[in-house]
């Protein structure tokens, strides 16, 4: 990041440069009609007053009057022969005539004065103006607000390099530690923005992906030992089924091996939803009235459940923004686990506002302790380990439920029931994107 914001400042000063060049170029082309006006002036006004020094004394005595005299300006004068190539300079060969003055852009500038009745003439050239310090020159002064730009311009995109460089390193140090498999990395979010914005997004993703990779770790933990319950189960009924002589006790042992069957089924097709599901990106968000719903998983369920079963829903649909299959499948699941619980009865209320969706399922149970609800959603968990196989279960249909709570931004909360048992509540945002 550093070496962008150099090689972007070193772009910018060199156009800089480039642009102050050409500026400097096209002005010194220019005519400095101004200062060479000056010249001129000063030139004839020294020339004059030297000639009329001049005159006063002999042709003999010139030289001496010219290394006397003391130009008021910048000026350096010498006495010249006309018609002595030796000694006259290059720029005298228009000293045949009375009067020269060299062209505005010839540097430096110079003025010739043909002395009368003489062969004489005297060369007046301007002279550049040494300091010893650089500060004091002319080229100094040019270049000093070139200078000072560059200088600010770097200091400001050195600062800017920093502050936007030293969150976006310690970024790329998080998400170097994440991919090395420290889970628990997180970005700081005290950056500017956006870099602050992008540290929120990674720590979002982290999360997720924290949850998903604890997961799967239990997942794949668990499946052998969960599956090897039920086949174990299936062998044994298979075995006796083979041993037995008697038509109707090798029926119920078949009978038995269909139920495990069943039930191995029902595992693996859980454990195939909870993956493919902990997979996906994005949900197929629909507007549906909550109600059908609710009322189709009541007509789906066995007589004997339904009888303990109570739907207290309101008289007015309930639109909702979600998933309905995904929905479904959550509430199918905490009415399932209730009624496996349930002394002998299990609530089912929603409700809807602006902000919210809400499901209840409560029963009448032995509820669930404080200190073991974080655990309920854990994938092949059991609080009740010998009553949840009895009952025939491998601890996936709370993590499921869970599951799709996260997908739809949501929740599902554990407490006690006002039934005595336990409340499971469903909770998601009522407008979700479509």
């Amino acid at each position: 990041m550093q070496s962008i914001f150099t090689r972007t400042y070193i772009a910018i000063a060199m156009l800089m440069v480039a642009a102050f060049m050409l500026t400097v170029r096209l002005t010194d082309s220019t005519p400095d009609s101004d200062a060479w006006g000056l010249f001129v002036k000063s030139a004839q006004s020294e020339l004059a007053r030297l000639q009329t020094q001049l005159l006063k004394v002999n042709q003999e005595d010139w030289t001496e009057v010219i290394t006397q005299f003391v130009p008021k300006d910048a000026l350096h004068i010498s006495l010249h022969r006309w018609d002595n190539p030796a000694d006259a300079p290059s720029n005298t060969a228009a000293a045949r005539t009375d009067f020269a003055v060299a062209a505005i852009d010839e540097r430096p500038w110079w003025l010739l004065q043909r002395m009368p009745d003489s062969h004489y003439f005297l060369l007046i050239e301007e002279v550049p103006e040494a300091n010893p310090f650089i500060w004091s020159s002319p080229l100094f002064e040019r270049y000093v607000p070139i200078i000072s730009v560059f200088l600010a311009l770097g200091i400001g995109i050195s600062h800017l390099a920093r502050r936007v460089s030293l969150p976006v390193l310690a970024l790329a140090r998080v998400a170097k530690r994440f991919g090395s498999g420290d889970w628990s990395a997180r970005a700081p979010l005290d950056a500017p923005p956006p870099i602050n914005e992008l540290a929120q997004e990674f720590n979002r993703m982290a999360v997720q992906l924290d949850q998903i990779i604890q997961d799967q770790q239990v997942m794949i933990g668990a499946i052998p030992h969960e599956l090897r319950l039920p086949l174990s189960r299936m062998r044994f009924a298979l075995d006796l089924a083979r041993e037995t002589q008697d038509a109707a006790e090798r029926q119920r042992h078949l009978t038995r091996l269909d139920r495990y069957v069943n039930e191995l089924a029902a595992a693996v097709e859980d454990i195939i939803f909870l993956t493919r599901t902990g997979r996906s990106d994005a949900l197929k968000i629909e507007s549906f009235d909550l109600l059908p719903l609710l009322h189709n998983l009541q007509a789906a369920l066995p007589v004997n459940a339904s009888r303990k079963l109570l739907f207290e829903l309101p008289l007015q649909p309930l639109r909702v923004n979600a998933n309905p299959p995904l929905i479904r499948r959550a509430v199918a699941n905490l009415i399932s686990n209730a009624l496996r619980h349930a002394n002998s009865q299990v609530v089912v209320s929603a409700t809807c506002n602006s902000t919210h969706a809400l499901i209840r399922v409560d029963d009448d149970g032995a509820g669930i302790p404080d200190d073991k609800r974080s655990e309920l959603f854990t994938p092949f968990q059991r609080l009740d380990d010998s009553r949840d196989r009895r009952t025939g279960g491998v601890g996936l249909g709370l993590s499921i439920v869970a599951l799709i709570m996260r997908k739809h931004n949501g929740q599902v909360d554990v407490s006690t029931s006002p039934l005595g048992g336990s409340r499971f509540e469903l909770r998601w945002p009522s407008s979700q994107p479509r």
